[in-house]
């Protein structure tokens, strides 16, 4: 068994380095880096896609599998650890942040 990771597309906040709530959605640079990872993924005999179901991170799924038309899995055990909302929309460098 092969597995391939592939981290979600670009969000605005994610470029620019703020805490993101779990809600931001890919930017269009996100878009794209995600239909050039399916471009990539069909030289690879991909059976399945699993995937968190944040919001980025199941639009950058859905794209992906708008190429590769395999069964798609939604689960929670891959969502990743939320920050405290009191730090969304803070620069990662922030004191707060940091500490």
């Amino acid at each position: 068994m092969r597995l391939i990771f592939v981290r979600h597309g670009d969000t605005e906040m994610d470029v620019n380095e703020y805490v993101q709530p779990v809600a931001n959605p890919l930017s269009a640079t996100g878009i794209l880096q995600a239909k050039e990872v399916a471009n990539r993924l069909t030289d690879y005999n991909v059976d399945l896609i699993l995937s968190s179901p944040l919001p980025r991170t199941k639009n950058t799924a859905n794209i992906i599998n708008e190429t590769l038309h395999k069964e798609l899995i939604f689960n929670d055990l891959l969502a990743e650890v939320k920050w405290p909302t009191e730090l969304e929309g803070k620069k990662l460098d922030d004191p707060k942040v940091i500490e």
